[in-house]
């Protein structure tokens, strides 16, 4: 069971793999919404790269400043991140981009979330 987690970086995701559900945006409080999607990174060694994008909000929007973020991969504990920040000042933006891999040792359905304070997104992935 190998896991990392990355905050911000940019580009863009590079689709759902096959058997993937995407997830839909989903809106909580403000017009900030999460998505999550799910790629192939490695079919051999069973590897996936999860991305996670906050969109519709403002990126200065302090209720979304220095959120904890949780990453449940579907097959063991979840990978729970408390940040350490310095104190909310005018002019800081939040991130909107958030990436982990994950490497399954079976084959099967699971389900995969991201929570970043109080929002969440969901997809299921086909492991094969």
């Amino acid at each position: 069971l190998v896991s990392s987690c990355a905050v911000g970086g940019g580009g863009t995701s590079a689709g759902t793999p096959v058997g993937s559900t995407p997830a839909g945006p989903t809106a909580v409080g403000s017009e900030a919404r999460l998505s999550l999607s799910a790629d192939l990174a490695d079919s051999g060694r069973r590897a996936y790269r999860f991305v996670a994008e906050i969109s519709g909000g403002r990126t200065d929007d302090s209720s979304l400043y220095c959120q904890p973020t949780t990453w449940g991969f579907g097959d063991g504990p979840a990978l729970a991140v408390t940040p350490s920040c310095a104190p909310w000042t005018a002019g800081m933006t939040v991130p909107t981009r958030f990436e982990s891999s994950h490497t399954y040792s079976a084959a099967g359905r699971y389900e995969v979330t991201f929570e970043y304070g109080s929002l969440t997104a969901q997809t299921s992935i086909d492991v094969r």
